[in-house]
């Protein structure tokens, strides 16, 4: 997107890329899981449709199949990029890029080429961490990086980390026939969100079969036969064929000249609201900052810095970042937290709720599991964030992203008019609810 945005506005680019064109999103995160996801959803309806007193009859699952399918809208939206890339003439060299100084980028291991430039901006993203846990190099301990390259469904996966990494493997696992077991050192899952949403998806991941341990550290992980042991702390032992670490990612820094040539820190690179490093025309974007770590926040940053490389002024907006989750239901969340804004603003702080079950689309889904929650000044009725557990809660976030960016109040909301019937009329509800 930084290559895409400084090309639009004149500038003359290369994009160094040593593998693949769209980084983790697009080859091995958000596009391909979410491809997967969205079978699963197609299962668990189909499961429903019992209930509506419809029979489906199931010849069993292709697991290789299932994730070729996958491998087909990540090469599809690759295609995509690839072809953006072309029409705005942007030349993308193959290799390794290393920083030589402020204006020289040297590539190696495929076009061995040195490039001379007025602006450099690194996007070099982030790999998964692996955790100093004894073993964890075992045969069958993979990284969501691997999990696309193991064809076969495991009969028992043990995942360790219950962020939105963990629980969405563990929701397209479970959704396969798998059982699930999750491990998080943490009290809760999320433990970045709310509470009171970790805590009631926490309970219907556990009604479909998953087992959640909280408050666990795992301390050794052993190779018995053709089983993985997983030792925990507090002394119990579970087993299982497959184990995925999902335990976060660290920034891609090291090795490509930063060192000693911009200020980082924890391995992530210091960068002002423009994107800059502080160090010649020199910008960083992307999980490499540490901002989020999100792909939509990298997007962002990418077209702040590439206006900027393109001798533009712009800057990031970070007030409403959303945060998404793509269990069964969604969890979406945005801006701040009801905990957070009484932190911050004190007693002026209200907070509205509203079941799903009231919806009357989600009835027609049989999907009236959730809630949202709109945390707002109780003075002027300002929104200050949300956090809701919803079916397709990703795409229905968007409008408070939106309302909190322009200064909406929850009677902006309540006097708003929504279609009906739609799951998006949760936030009218709880609006037409809080407005005075």
């Amino acid at each position: 997107m930084a290559a895409n945005r400084a090309s639009q506005l004149g500038a003359k680019v290369a994009l160094v890329e040593k593998g693949e064109l769209g980084g983790t999103c697009i080859n091995r995160g958000c596009i391909p899981t979410k491809a997967l996801l969205h079978v699963c959803g197609g299962i668990l309806r189909a499961r429903l449709l019992e209930d509506y007193g419809v029979h489906v009859d199931s010849t069993g699952l292709d697991f290789s199949g299932f994730i070729r399918h996958a491998d087909s809208v990540a090469q599809a939206a690759r295609a995509q990029v690839e072809a953006m890339m072309e029409e705005r003439d942007v030349a993308v060299l193959k290799g390794t890029g290393s920083i030589v100084d402020e204006g020289t980028v040297a590539v190696s291991g495929g076009e061995n080429v040195r490039v001379e430039s007025r602006s450099i901006i690194v996007a070099t993203g982030s790999s998964p961490s692996i955790p100093p846990i004894p073993g964890v190099h075992s045969e069958g301990v993979i990284t969501s990086d691997d999990a696309f390259r193991h064809r076969e469904r495991p009969e028992r996966a043990l995942i360790v980390g219950a962020g939105a990494l963990g629980l969405e493997w563990g929701t397209i696992y479970r959704s396969v026939g798998s059982e699930v077991i999750i491990i998080e050192m943490m009290p809760e899952v999320l433990p970045q969100e709310d509470e009171e949403v970790a805590m009631y998806l926490r309970g219907f991941m556990e009604e479909g079969g998953i087992r959640i341990i909280t408050d666990a550290r795992v301390n050794r992980i052993k190779r018995q036969g053709g089983e993985l042991a997983l030792e925990i702390e507090r002394g119990e032992e579970i087993r299982g064929d497959l184990v995925l670490l999902a335990t976060g990612r660290v920034p891609n820094s090291q090795g490509i000249g930063l060192e000693g040539l911009v200020e980082m820190r924890g391995g992530f690179v210091v960068v002002d609201d423009h994107m800059r490093t502080g160090t010649g025309d020199i910008y960083a974007v992307g999980d490499v900052v540490g901002k989020g770590m999100l792909a939509h926040v990298a997007i962002h940053e990418g077209l702040v810095a590439g206006e900027n490389a393109a001798a533009g002024n712009a800057a990031m907006r970070r007030e409403a970042v959303p945060r998404c989750v793509y269990t069964s239901p969604e969890v979406a969340c945005v801006g701040l937290s009801e905990d957070e804004a009484r932190e911050k603003r004190g007693a002026g702080v209200k907070v509205v709720r509203c079941p799903l079950r009231m919806n009357g689309r989600a009835m027609t889904m049989g999907s009236g599991r959730g809630f949202i929650k709109i945390v707002y000044e109780e003075e002027k009725g300002r929104i200050l964030g949300a956090q809701m557990l919803a079916p397709h809660a990703s795409e229905i976030v968007n409008e408070l992203c939106l309302g909190i960016s322009a200064g909406a109040t929850i009677e902006d909301i309540a006097l708003t008019m929504h279609a009906h019937p739609t799951l998006s009329e949760v936030i009218w509800d709880a609006a037409c609810r809080g407005r005075r």
